[in-house]
């Protein structure tokens, strides 16, 4: 076969490579091409585009990433692969346990600190809620921010020894510091922390309208008021409309605290102030 003189690259052999193939590293011999040397340039490799999407990393770590939160160990890791025959998976690479492990830390890591840097400033904010949670053994604070059109959309977590004054102060900081802006009004809706108050005082001063979340402090009044007290915690922090235990319209703050006193022990302090205030 002749050759064609108007070529602008040429083969030029092989090399050793990989790829990625149903989660796993599978080697191949990848083709090499170079540029056609003439007088004013030398000869240059030529990157090749369908090897390049194959031999990119991201492709595993997506596929590592989905298994395991879809609850795949990494033990069990190579039980959940795609099959692709047995000569393949004997020459298969990146699927032991520590591989699977240092990818997975790797990967999410890596969306971990873009979630961190996405900019929040091209979003107008109704509500943030503030929570502390557990996650296994670690303790994290987590943000989650409500567009206008009703969105709820995950905007940072971090991770503390306890649900402190300086782990809240980061994570608000790092909020305003992506561009949350708070001078058009947000409620930022908190799970009774006072950390978590305090921090978004610090930061947003005057302009952070806060909320103690309802739901939180039923579940607080429940576990620590007997059954009669707790029913009556959560029927007096019910918003309207949503009374669980039906009390009437007409029953007054006073009736109510009457009623506290005639079942049996007085309510918790949280309870008290929130009969208070209603």
């Amino acid at each position: 076969m002749a050759h064609n003189h108007d070529r602008a690259a040429t083969r030029h052999g092989t090399e050793n490579g990989s790829i990625t193939l149903g989660g796993r590293r599978v080697p191949v011999r990848r083709p090499r091409v170079r540029t056609v040397a003439d007088d004013d340039h030398s000869a240059r490799e030529v990157p090749l585009e369908t090897y390049t999407t194959l031999a990119a990393t991201d492709l595993l770590a997506e596929g590592i990433v989905a298994r395991m939160l879809a609850g795949i160990s990494t033990r069990r890791y190579p039980v959940a692969l795609e099959p692709v025959g047995d000569q393949v998976d004997q020459d298969a690479q990146a699927t032991s346990k520590s591989a699977v492990s240092r990818r997975f830390v790797a990967a999410t890591a890596e969306r971990l600190a873009e979630l961190h840097a996405r900019p929040l400033g091209d979003q107008r904010w109704l509500i943030v809620y503030l929570d502390g949670f557990g996650f296994g053994e670690h303790t994290l604070v987590g943000a989650l921010g409500v567009t206008l059109d009703g969105a709820k959309v995950p905007l940072g977590v971090v991770e503390g020894s306890t649900e402190n004054a300086a782990v809240c102060t980061r994570l608000v900081s790092d909020l305003a510091a992506c561009g949350l802006d708070a001078t058009r009004g947000i409620l930022f809706v908190v799970d009774g922390g006072k950390a978590i108050a305090k921090a978004v005082d610090d930061v947003f001063g005057d302009l952070a309208l806060t909320q103690r979340c309802r739901r939180h402090k039923e579940r607080k009044s429940s576990t620590t008021s007997p059954s009669t007290s707790g029913r009556w915690c959560a029927a007096r922090c019910a918003p309207p409309g949503l009374n669980p235990l039906s009390l009437k319209p007409q029953l007054t703050s006073s009736r109510s605290r009457a009623a506290w006193r005639a079942s049996g022990p007085a309510p918790p302090r949280a309870c008290a102030k929130a009969l208070r205030r209603r």
